[in-house]
């Protein structure tokens, strides 16, 4: 699950991205990356976003990255290319998305941070890392 807000900073507001997954670890399944797809996509557009905030609440975890689990139940149900290929196309679009992002990005990558976290975190404008991150 991945929740969205907008925190008023003055006269403009801040975009904030909060992966809120933690039985997994927030590991990103194809839902969490379309919806942050959609989000970073309004709030390019909108004038009073100011600077878009990516972290997660988790004592443990920024991102364990793509969510393997959801990804081989989905391919079992339907099996081929396609899921693959729908999700890792989301995957990096949205990693792409981030890097080319026309406002500034600060990624807060506190706790496990693994494979997919990590190219969220890697686009951003601002990458922040704690004593308790563990990149991968």
């Amino acid at each position: 699950m991945v929740l969205f807000s907008e925190k008023k900073a003055g006269r403009f507001a801040l975009g904030v991205v909060t992966l809120n997954h933690p039985g997994s670890l927030n590991a990103l399944d194809f839902a969490m990356l379309r919806a942050m797809s959609e989000a970073l996509l309004t709030w390019r557009d909108k004038e009073t976003i100011a600077c878009v905030v990516i972290h997660s609440p988790s004592p443990r975890a920024f991102c364990a990255g793509g969510d393997v689990k959801s990804l081989v139940t989905s391919l079992r149900r339907e099996p081929g290319i396609v899921v693959a290929r729908d999700y890792f196309t989301m995957e990096y679009f949205v990693d792409y998305l981030i890097h080319v992002y026309p406002k500034p990005i600060l990624c807060w990558a506190d706790g496990i941070t693994m494979g997919g976290g990590i190219g969220i975190m890697n686009g951003a404008a601002c990458r922040v890392v704690t004593e308790r991150s563990t990149l991968a």
